[in-house]
């Protein structure tokens, strides 16, 4: 540290201060671009003063705070951690392989101005916090702000969907009840989307505990066209492929059918799962989903609906 600022740093820790509810004390920032810089802080003695708020205004705070324009994308990566010792990356199959689920464009600096990414930690350091920080602020924040910060964002799921979505589920734990609207599938680049009626029945089993979910996208052009049909016992109807989707999608929906009575509310299991238009299959396929979609919603609301 500079001789003169350390100096300076005394002086004000042994200035005398007036105010019961004031305090300066020095700070070594401990990572990020500014790591080893020494700041000093004023602190307060009147603690957090958001949770002097009341109820209904803090959440009024957290729902702007978390309500964010479009989606929010989640995917996986996977990394090794540079060793340190030989001074390299390790190469092959050498070394431990590390995954963790991050918002999509992570990668990207414009999104990330006056931050630098360690590939060590696969994160970058330095600069403005996410909004998601927030929810490390204290325990009653946590339980407070929670459900806002899951419910008020669409999760999307668009590549490596089977690493990906239970990883970040395994991540955010019992708040999985939270969510209300998800997408799973490459509605961008469909042709990439290679999820199968097999894949599905795996999520959703996972999905049981999103109790309070209200919306599932999917993207049919692989995993109706293609999926649904080989398992149909009429792959040339698509009313047959209503049925062999149903058979994978049936227990899901009866379970959430079940959370939706239990906890009050009035919403229908049958307008759960939707299906996204992605503008890329044929007029004459397009025309089979339609007949695909109407037989699937005949077929759920004969067995959801009262």
């Amino acid at each position: 540290m500079d001789q003169s600022i350390d100096r300076l740093i005394q002086q004000l820790l042994g200035y005398p201060n007036n105010s019961s509810s004031l305090g300066i004390r020095a700070t070594t920032i401990p990572d990020g671009i500014m790591k080893g810089k020494v700041v000093i802080e004023v602190v307060t003695k009147a603690g957090f003063r958001l949770l002097d708020l009341p109820r209904e205004l803090r959440e009024r705070i957290y729902d702007f705070t978390f309500e964010r324009p479009g989606k929010l994308e989640i995917k996986d990566i996977s990394w090794y951690k540079y060793d340190r010792m030989n001074g390299r990356w390790p190469s092959g199959n050498k070394g431990n392989k590390h995954r963790k689920v991050i918002g999509a464009g992570l990668r990207d600096k414009q999104a990330h101005l006056g931050q630098d990414w360690d590939s060590n930690l696969a994160k970058w350091i330095g600069g403005k916090p996410s909004e998601f920080s927030l929810l490390l602020t204290n325990k009653q924040i946590h339980a407070e702000a929670t459900p806002t910060a899951y419910r008020a964002n669409h999760c999307v799921f668009r590549t490596r969907v089977t690493t990906s979505l239970p990883m970040f589920l395994n991540v955010i734990g019992p708040s999985i009840k939270y969510l209300q609207e998800i997408s799973i599938g490459n509605d961008d680049r469909p042709h990439k989307d290679l999820l199968s009626l097999a894949q599905l029945r795996d999520h959703l089993v996972v999905l049981k505990a999103a109790t309070g979910l209200r919306k599932l996208y999917l993207v049919p052009d692989k995993l109706v066209l293609l999926w649904a049909k080989v398992r149909a016992k009429d792959p040339s109807n698509p009313d047959s492929w209503a049925c062999a989707f149903n058979k994978i999608v049936s227990n899901f929906l009866l379970d959430l059918k079940k959370a939706y009575k239990a906890s009050g509310w009035s919403w229908k299991a049958a307008d759960v799962i939707q299906f996204v238009d992605t503008g890329r299959p044929s007029e004459t396929e397009k025309q089979q989903l339609a007949q695909f979609e109407a037989a699937f919603r005949e077929i759920a609301r004969g067995y959801l609906e009262d």
